[in-house]
């Protein structure tokens, strides 16, 4: 049976590897699959997933400390308000890459993004 799918394959590679790279250690995956077929496209939303996911796990770092330290002093409540809004933003920023990725972009994570591009220039 032969395949009508007019899509070209690297076109489906990046896409693959634009979504794979924003989320979390999926990223691994993603990197791997880049290396068989570059592009810039792929390189662009790698950087911008490994940001993300070096951002995550400070939070998770961050969260962990700040959650003992409150919980000490009986005021988790604040801890669970913050956590929430934390992991919000996160999740949001995966999503707007995500959809970056869907719609052919090679666009910057709101506020954040900028800074990955410098960070891991060396991605290619």
């Amino acid at each position: 049976m032969e395949n009508n799918n007019n899509q070209n394959p690297a076109a489906n590679n990046n896409m693959v590897v634009g979504i794979l790279s924003y989320l979390g250690l999926l990223w691994i995956v993603a990197f791997i699959i880049h290396g068989n077929g570059k592009t810039a496209f792929g390189a662009y939303h790698i950087r911008q997933g490994l940001g993300l996911l070096i951002m995550s796990v400070a939070i998770w770092i961050l969260l962990t400390i700040i959650t003992m330290l409150f919980f000490s002093m009986g005021m988790i409540g604040i801890v669970g308000i913050l956590s929430s809004l934390l992991w919000l933003i996160i999740l949001i920023l995966i999503i707007l890459g995500i959809v970056n990725v869907a719609q052919n972009k090679m666009a910057p994570l709101p506020i954040v993004g900028p800074m990955f591009e410098k960070w891991f220039a060396g991605i290619q």
